[in-house]
């Protein structure tokens, strides 16, 4: 991770605006069960907002930019390893200070059963 970049700050605007811890349940037909969990993290912007999506992933040295329908681009993460490595310490470092705090400590909780467990293969 780089520091002195500036991004934090673009993360207090526009992080606050979007949803960005996820766990999806997907369907997977070599999974014990038949299912599997993803954690990911995402931000979605106008895609006017393509430059800033760029320094974030620069900053982070992990993750994806999507450029999608309807004007809309998206940063994400979804590699376990990168979450826990990257995105959860930067977070621990600097907390989010609103509602979505309460979303990333239930987030940090899942990835770290995930990690511990074993459990994304259900």
């Amino acid at each position: 991770m780089r520091t002195g970049w500036g991004v934090y700050p673009i993360f207090k605007i526009e992080l606050h605006k979007r949803d960005l811890f996820s766990l999806k349940i997907i369907k997977r037909s070599g999974y014990k069960l038949g299912w599997g969990v993803e954690p990911g993290f995402i931000i979605g912007l106008h895609a006017n907002n393509l430059p800033i999506l760029e320094k974030i992933q620069s900053y982070f040295g992990v993750g994806n930019i999507h450029i999608g329908n309807n004007n809309a681009v998206s940063y994400y993460v979804n590699d376990a390893q990168d979450l826990t490595k990257v995105i959860i310490p930067h977070f621990d470092k600097y907390p989010l200070i609103t509602k979505k705090r309460a979303d990333y400590l239930l987030f940090k909780s899942a990835l770290d059963i995930i990690n511990n467990k074993g459990q994304k293969n259900l």
